[in-house]
């Protein structure tokens, strides 16, 4: 099963692509959730604001994946580049922005869409594998995308600042 497992992963040129815009999109975007709120501070957004920011972008995100799930059919790829867009620019005005309301308002927006995609990618390689290695599959392609979130967090270790962390990761969104 592990061997047909990682051979699916290798010769199909749809998980590859789902495994690709996964790894660049969902991954890494985890160390946003604890960079962002230093920089909220410094730019002098209030401290009760930043917890609420995080419930209302859950919020929002459900909106996103509802609104996602209905062009799903239609063109998953389209909808994994219009959120990568967004999510880069969202990123960039978050950084570069020294107003506390359009930052607030960049990572609204930025955090709403981060783990849009998530589900859609996990159910589409759910119809591409077999039956009998459907949840081998599923696995190893979480395991590809913890490795990655792993190298993000080097990375961005290795870069030192919150500010560098969210341009390392809206570089990879």
């Amino acid at each position: 099963i592990l061997k047909s497992s990682f051979k699916l992963l290798r010769s199909n040129t749809m998980i590859r692509q789902l495994l690709v815009w996964s790894l660049l999109v969902v991954g890494g975007t985890y160390i946003l959730e604890a960079a962002a709120p230093l920089i909220m501070r410094e730019i002098g957004v209030w401290d009760f604001m930043i917890p609420a920011m995080f419930v209302l972008s859950s919020v929002l995100s459900i909106g996103f994946l509802r609104l996602v799930t209905c062009f799903e059919k239609s063109n998953l790829r389209l909808i994994s580049i219009v959120r990568s867009v967004l999510f880069a620019t969202c990123g960039a005005v978050f950084v570069f922005s020294t107003s506390p309301v359009i930052a607030y308002a960049a990572f609204l927006i930025m955090f709403s869409v981060r783990d849009v995609l998530g589900p859609l990618y996990l159910k589409k390689i759910s119809d591409l594998a077999t039956d009998h290695n459907r949840a081998t599959v599923l696995s190893l392609f979480s395991v590809y995308r913890y490795f990655v979130l792993i190298v993000l967090r080097i990375l961005a270790g290795i870069l030192g600042t919150a500010d560098s962390s969210i341009l390392l990761l809206s570089g990879y969104a």
